[in-house]
């Protein structure tokens, strides 16, 4: 039997949204507040147990289809008008959920055994969640982080893949010092410059994106950390293995170009 599907934020207007409830009694001001958490969770409940199923199944097509799937109710949810509303809940959920959701979706994107496609949409996917889920991204911390990195150099990777993973990394990394801290242990500006460095004159597209991760990441990710003194060290860090790797010039450059972007 096919399993329901999910519509994010309801398919149905319930009865009291058609009402001014901000004037009713206090206990039916709570009593609804309780009906609108269960009717905004209850599609959510059935979105991530489609989830559940689609990503345990080997076939190629399922698990692309329920990637597919997952990024559209995430965007259903942006595009939500009680889209605050939803991303609270899902992210409850996400946190007090028995069953892995963000190690199911590494487990996809980094399996060597799965096909570039369903790498690319969970490797999106797993950047769709944790835009939402700020307190998951530490997850990414650790070897998980390392293979993610390891992946920008490795031949058999697509330029795709290494795209979205770019994406992800950025996402990550912002308002999250233990995370930047990570990826600095890990030489990530070191792997994003040579990214950068082979993919000139070969790859427009993955030149540009490494290009702009360098530029957002010193000009926009670092200097916002919560400690000042972090946010320093953390900087002086990338700044130095930026100006040896690509040298003083470029280095420059790119920061200035991007410093003028993110002022606007």
């Amino acid at each position: 039997m096919e399993q329901t599907k999910a519509h994010i934020g309801g398919e149905i207007e319930p009865f009291w949204r058609h009402f001014n409830t901000q004037t009713w009694e206090p206990e039916w001001r709570s009593l609804v507040d309780v009906l609108e958490r269960e009717h905004l969770s209850v599609d959510w409940r059935i979105a991530l147990e489609r989830l559940r199923v689609g990503v345990g199944d080997a076939s190629d097509g399922v698990r692309v289809t329920t990637a597919q799937e997952l990024l559209g109710y995430l965007e259903d949810m942006r595009r939500c008008e009680q889209s605050e509303a939803l991303s609270v809940i899902f992210v409850d959920m996400l946190e007090r959920s028995e069953w892995d959701v963000i190690g199911a979706l590494i487990g996809i994107a980094l399996d060597d055994a799965t096909s570039q496609q369903q790498m690319q949409l969970y490797t999106r996917a797993l950047r769709g969640v944790l835009l939402f889920a700020a307190s998951l991204r530490p997850k990414i911390i650790g070897a998980t982080m390392g293979k993610f990195l390891s992946r920008l150099l490795d031949a058999q990777t697509s330029s795709e893949v290494k795209v979205e993973i770019l994406e992800l990394l950025l996402v990550v990394l912002a308002d999250n010092q233990e995370c930047q801290r990570d990826f600095m242990r890990r030489n990530g500006v070191t792997t994003v410059c040579a990214l950068y460095t082979n993919s000139r004159g070969t790859d427009e597209e993955l030149f540009d994106r490494a290009r702009a991760f360098i530029g957002v990441y010193v000009e926009g990710v670092l200097p916002s950390g919560a400690s000042a003194a972090l946010s320093d060290a953390l900087l002086g860090d990338a700044i130095e293995t930026l100006e040896d790797a690509i040298g003083v010039d470029e280095k420059n450059v790119i920061v200035e170009a991007w410093r003028g972007k993110l002022a606007v």
